[in-house]
């Protein structure tokens, strides 16, 4: 007997999970579908005129007076590129890139805008010349003549040694009359002692 009410007792209980269950899933999900649904507005049709005349509002990037310029040049006859970060000039602020573009064509220079934002732009520059690290050793009324590379790639005088060049190796002679370029001053200095000792 005992026996007998424990299994009508699990019987029971699991027939009551069973239903609570079947309600719980499928009739609850009947109730919760059952609420009225708000009604959407459609979306008012916008003739192609009044399209076009909608503006995305953003801010355009422009050089600010804090913005950074980098100039990326690059020297065809040396091979060197040199890096110069300098901040706009004054007709350069508030241009957009489409204006700075106008203004390198407008001045014919030979520059590429590469990068362009608020906070920097690079602009790449094509020089065909001697970037102004190098020294030019040459030969001036029978002294070596030691010249310094400027900005525009000219050579400007910058000593005359005493020591003549009628003293050199035929060789050394020929060099100076063409002109001998060297990339730095310690490469100057050593090219120097060569020639005097």
């Amino acid at each position: 007997m005992k026996f007998l009410k424990g299994w009508i007792f699990a019987l029971i209980l699991t027939a009551s999970i069973v239903s609570g269950f079947y309600l719980g899933v499928f009739a609850g999900d009947k109730i919760v579908n059952k609420k009225p649904q708000e009604k959407v507005d459609e979306p008012q049709d916008i003739s192609m005129e009044e399209q076009n005349n909608v503006e995305i509002a953003r801010e355009e990037e422009k050089i600010r007076p804090n913005t950074d310029i980098e100039y990326i040049i690059y020297y065809t006859q040396c091979d060197h590129t040199i890096r110069e970060s300098k901040k706009p000039d004054e007709n350069m602020i508030n241009m957009s890139e489409k204006d700075l573009d106008e203004y390198i064509l407008s001045r014919e220079l030979d520059w590429k805008v590469v990068y362009f934002n608020n906070n920097k732009v690079i602009i790449k520059v094509n020089k065909e010349q001697i970037c102004p690290n190098h020294y030019v050793l040459k030969e001036k009324d029978g002294r070596i003549a030691v010249y310094k590379i400027n900005e525009q790639g000219e050579m400007d005088l910058k000593e005359i040694i005493s020591h003549p060049v009628s003293l050199l190796r035929e060789v050394d002679q020929e060099k100076l009359r063409k002109g001998i370029i060297v990339d730095s001053q310690e490469e100057l200095i050593n090219t120097l002692e060569n020639f005097i000792s």
